[in-house]
């Protein structure tokens, strides 16, 4: 992707400043508002987004009730803050990091971001750039080849933010040709398999979590799909569920 991020937040005092001083005086703290946040968006009653929060603005999204923070950026940025992970855990919020090259985003980064978002499917989550470009041209094709969301819909809603252009944009979010499905459906399915070893889950144990949850699968099933590559979105992500079950 080759647009410029060009948003600078300011620089302002600490998060765990803010709440010390809440907990020195009785009168209410003004949080700062999200519309205050570079690019803020509510995708719905769940999922926020943004470009790179201040310090002070992180207590303000912890103030909306929101425990777990997903940032694409980099911490090497010269807008990111200098030790967002420190400043999000003492806020007592999870941070899960998922550095994404602006100009080189790939389709494992996107298999990392269906992951959390599958695991953080059912709870509120801020998931934050440095100006909303990473992550609303993710949720566009998450949205539209996960959620199956219309084509036309989801584009609007990160057109809302900006236009991607180039070519590492166009290659990204385009909806794949024969071959180009083929390549990203072997890089997912090797992720999948990846993540199935590292927590120790076998074909036939996630048959049985997939059943639990709707899915009917037996070890079979699951071995087939996995060594052809030829299955969908919803299994990818139930499968990504199951194995954290």
């Amino acid at each position: 992707m080759t647009s410029v991020e060009s948003y600078r937040p300011p620089s302002t005092e600490s998060p765990v400043a803010v709440l010390q001083s809440q907990n020195r005086t009785s009168a209410r703290v003004s949080w700062p508002t999200p519309e205050t946040i570079h690019n803020w968006r509510r995708l719905d009653d769940r999922i926020t987004t943004s470009g790179q929060p201040t310090e002070p603005q992180l207590a303000g999204i912890r103030a909306l009730g929101i425990r777990h923070i997903v940032n694409l950026g980099l911490h090497t940025h010269e807008k990111a803050l200098p030790d967002e992970a420190a400043s999000v855990s003492r806020l007592g919020m999870t941070y899960i990091h998922i550095p994404v090259d602006f100009q080189n985003p790939t389709d494992e980064d996107f298999a990392k971001f269906c992951v959390e978002m599958a695991r953080l499917e059912e709870v509120p989550v801020h998931v934050h750039c440095i100006a909303n470009y990473r992550v609303s041209a993710f949720f566009y094709r998450y949205r539209r080849d996960v959620l199956g969301m219309d084509e036309v819909q989801a584009r609007a809603d990160m057109e809302q933010i900006w236009h991607p252009e180039g070519v590492e944009a166009r290659g990204f979010l385009s909806e794949p040709t024969k071959r180009m499905e083929a390549d990203r459906v072997a890089r997912i399915r090797q992720f999948l398999k990846a993540e199935l070893k590292r927590h120790n889950v076998t074909y036939e144990e996630l048959a049985r979590r997939l059943t639990e949850i709707g899915d009917q699968e037996t070890k079979a099933s699951v071995a087939n799909k996995l060594s052809r590559g030829q299955f969908s979105a919803i299994f990818f992500v139930d499968a990504l569920r199951g194995q954290r079950t």
